[in-house]
């Protein structure tokens, strides 16, 4: 046989349902920190790496929304408060609706999606952390 080795069975089914609700859950504590203003770099990370994942996972097809949504959760990343005494960041209250409909979205993607394809993405995110460039649904003017 040619080329590449074929897919495992557990490679081209979704996660196992304890895996998937294993993320959610962080991603539900890092929002939970950040919207009660209580929240560290470490879950403003988790919620940075949430949007740019279920980008990649869209632009993989697992799912059909909007660049505006994105710029959207650009703007509200953008907008996270910073108490630089106490080190602790914060989503405005207004941002709430838009970070639950991310935070939904991302769950219904991994639910969906076949481990290849989310290890991908994972994959287009970490070349993405190199590129030095500011959001993935950015396109280099060139």
């Amino acid at each position: 046989m040619y080329g590449k080795k074929p897919l495992s069975k557990s490679m081209l089914l979704p996660g196992s349902p304890a895996s998937v609700q294993d993320r959610v859950l962080r991603i539900h504590l890092a929002l939970a920190a950040l919207l009660a203003g209580k929240g560290n770099g470490h879950q403003l990370a988790v919620l940075i790496e949430t949007a740019y994942l279920t980008w990649f996972l869209c632009d993989a097809g697992v799912c059909h929304a909007d660049h505006t949504d994105f710029k959207d959760i650009e703007r509200m990343i953008g907008n996270t408060a910073h108490d630089t005494d106490l080190d602790l960041y914060a989503l405005r209250e207004d941002d709430k609706s838009l970070a639950v409909w991310l935070l939904d979205l991302h769950e219904q993607q991994l639910r969906r999606a076949p481990v290849f394809t989310v290890l991908k993405a994972q994959e287009r995110l970490a070349h993405f952390a190199r590129s030095g460039r500011d959001a993935p649904w950015e396109r280099r003017a060139g």
